[in-house]
C-alpha cells in the first residue's frame, strides 16, 4: 500500500512540475534548431517549454515563440557564448522588445543592417539635403559573380522608389538577398558620388510573408488584440525574423494584404 501511495505521489508531483512550466507556441524558425527531447528540428506550431533543451545549428538561428499570457519572445544564441550552441529555453528566452519610435531617420540609419523590401518601398527624401532630378539621383552598387552592378534608383518628385525588378533586372547571378550593397548619391554636374551607407538588401517573398503573418494573426485574434496592436506586433515580429523594414511601407502592406484597419 505504501508503494502504491508513493507511486501516486511521484506521479502527482511530476504532473505538477510539468503544469507549472511555462510553455510557448512556435511562430517562426530561422535556420535549423533541434529540440533535444524529441531529436527533431523545431517547426512552426510546435510547443516549447522553459526546461526544454534546444540546439542551434549556427549563430544566425532564431526561434520566435508566443504565449497567450506573456506575449512574444525570441530564442537565439547569446553573444557571450557564441562558441556554445546548446541552451535551455529558460536561459535564452527574451521578451521581444518594441523598437523605439523616432522621427525621420537619416538615410544612413534607414539603410543599414539587413534592409528588407516588400514589393515596392517608397521613401520621402529631404529635398534640401538630397534634391533629385536628371543630374542628381541615388544609385546602388553590388557585386554579382565577378562583376560590379550599378543600378539607378527610380524616383518621383521627392520620393525614392525601390523595387526588385528595377534592382535585379538582367542580373542572372543575383538572388533575393544581396550582400554589401552600397547606396550612393550622385551629382552629375560635379561628377561626385557620395556614399550614404553599405548594407544587405533582402527582397521578401510576399506570399510566404502573408502565410507567416496569417498564422500569427489567428493567435493574436484569439488573444483579443485589436487591429492597431496586431499591426505593431507584426512590425516587431518582422524585425526579429527578417531584418529592418520601412515601418510606413510595412504597415501599408499589412493593411492591404491582411485586411487590417
Amino acid at each position: 500500500m505504501k508503494n502504491i501511495t508513493l507511486y501516486l505521489i511521484i506521479i502527482l508531483l511530476t504532473a505538477a512540475m510539468v503544469s507549472a512550466q511555462d510553455c510557448y507556441t512556435v511562430l517562426k524558425v530561422k535556420g535549423d534548431v533541434k529540440l533535444e527531447r524529441t531529436g527533431k528540428y523545431i517547426a512552426v506550431n510546435d510547443e516549447l517549454c522553459s526546461n526544454d533543451n534546444v540546439l542551434f545549428s549556427d549563430n544566425n538561428c532564431v526561434v520566435v515563440v508566443h504565449s497567450t499570457n506573456k506575449g512574444r519572445f525570441t530564442l537565439k544564441p547569446t553573444k557571450q557564448n557564441y562558441n556554445e550552441l546548446e541552451y535551455y529555453v529558460s536561459d535564452i528566452l527574451r521578451q521581444s522588445s518594441n523598437l523605439s519610435t523616432r522621427g525621420a531617420n537619416s538615410l544612413a540609419e534607414e539603410f543599414s543592417g539587413d534592409y528588407c523590401i516588400i514589393g515596392e518601398t517608397k521613401i520621402i527624401i529631404d529635398k534640401l539635403d538630397f534634391p533629385m532630378n536628371e543630374n542628381k539621383f541615388f544609385y546602388l552598387s553590388y557585386i554579382t559573380g565577378s562583376d560590379t552592378v550599378y543600378r539607378k534608383i527610380k524616383f518621383f518628385g521627392d520620393t525614392l522608389i525601390i523595387e526588385k525588378e528595377g534592382i535585379l533586372k538582367d542580373d542572372v547571378f543575383s538572388s533575393d538577398y544581396l550582400n554589401n550593397v552600397n547606396l550612393y548619391y550622385y551629382d552629375n554636374v560635379n561628377k561626385v558620388s557620395k556614399l550614404i551607407n553599405t548594407f544587405n538588401l533582402n527582397f521578401i517573398h510576399e506570399n510566404e510573408l502573408k502565410d507567416n503573418l496569417g498564422n500569427y494573426l489567428t493567435i493574436l485574434r484569439k488573444a483579443g488584440r485589436n487591429d492597431y496592436e496586431i499591426k505593431n506586433e507584426f512590425y516587431f515580429y518582422f524585425n526579429d525574423i527578417y531584418g529592418k523594414v520601412n515601418k510606413e511601407n510595412f504597415l501599408h502592406w499589412v493593411e492591404n494584404n491582411l485586411n487590417l484597419k
